[in-house]
């Protein structure tokens, strides 16, 4: 008696038997069903997964029938492997190598992979590929049991590779100079969902958001720094600064000419200056308001 393979994935299945008895007779039976007459080869088709059972046995031309039919058991496996991801790159990331473990519903299953749409190919778990390029990535894998079959949903894991740093930009900062010794900051980055870190005069840098500020600070100069870190992890190299100049010291202004303090001139002219260049001036006459002026400043028919 010869029958299919067991385990096979084949829904169909033939058998082939002799009798030592060359004129006998066959009566053949499937999964305990009711003998019925048959003969070598005999096929069945559409056949379900599970254990099967055939049954033959032979009778002679006297009406002598076999007491102990042949029989044939095996297999019929059509349920394809379930495959699953348990560990993977997290997306976005920095990192040019991905490694992968997975697994299968069949502990006797073997698996093939696909990486970024190429052929499936052999593989074993974990696997592992290098030196990927700074883009989207899909990873594909898929289980073969014992018997051929195939997952025909293979477990897929996308992710993206970030090699670039976010670039950061102050947008509002102090004038300079300024008699203010408070200072806000607001900045962006490049890319969406950064995070910041912030560092005054040369400190450490410390977590921060847009819009940062700073108060109660001292005479002099100043610098702010910001740097960006994506959700990749890259970290801006070459973080945004700001330079500026605090001045709480009044400028001395000096009168370089003035006119007599007894004349009989009806016009004064008045040239003056001050201790810091760049310095704008305000001037009054007799108590008046203080209006806007520069050097030299006319005043004419005065009383």
């Amino acid at each position: 008696l010869f029958g299919p393979d067991d385990p096979t994935k084949a829904d169909s299945a033939r058998f082939e038997f002799n009798s030592s008895d060359p004129g006998a007779t066959f009566q053949c039976a499937l999964d305990g069903n009711a003998f019925e007459v048959c003969s070598s080869p005999r096929a069945y088709s559409g056949l379900v997964s599970g254990q099967h059972r055939f049954a033959v046995q032979a009778s002679n031309t006297q009406g002598n029938t076999d007491a102990s039919a042949a029989v044939y058991d095996w297999l019929v496996d059509l349920i394809p492997p379930v495959t699953s991801v348990s560990s993977a790159p997290t997306s976005p990331t920095k990192l040019t190598d991905a490694s992968f473990i997975f697994s299968a519903d069949d502990p006797t299953a073997t698996f093939e992979c696909s990486i970024d749409a190429s052929a499936f190919s052999r593989c074993v778990s974990p696997q592992t590929y290098m030196a990927l390029t700074e883009e989207a990535h899909t990873f594909r894998v898929q289980a073969i049991d014992s018997v051929g079959n195939v997952d025909l949903t293979p477990a897929i894991h996308g992710w993206v590779v970030d090699i670039t740093p976010p670039v950061s930009n102050i947008t509002s900062k102090p004038v300079d100079p300024t008699n203010s010794t408070s200072a806000s900051f607001a900045f962006e980055a490049s890319e969406t969902g950064s995070t910041f870190e912030c560092s005054m005069d040369s400190a450490a840098y410390e977590s921060c958001a847009s819009a940062k500020s700073y108060s109660g600070m001292t005479q002099g100069s100043h610098i702010f720094k910001v740097k960006a870190s994506d959700i990749a992890g890259n970290i801006e190299p070459t973080p945004a600064s700001y330079s500026w100049m605090i001045d709480l010291t009044p400028p001395e202004t000096t009168l370089d000419s003035i006119p007599g303090i007894l004349t009989n001139v009806t016009t004064a002219n008045f040239a003056f200056s001050s201790s810091e260049a760049g310095s704008g001036f305000q001037c009054s006459i007799d108590a008046g308001s203080f209006t806007s002026c520069a050097s030299p400043r006319e005043y004419t028919e005065l009383l």
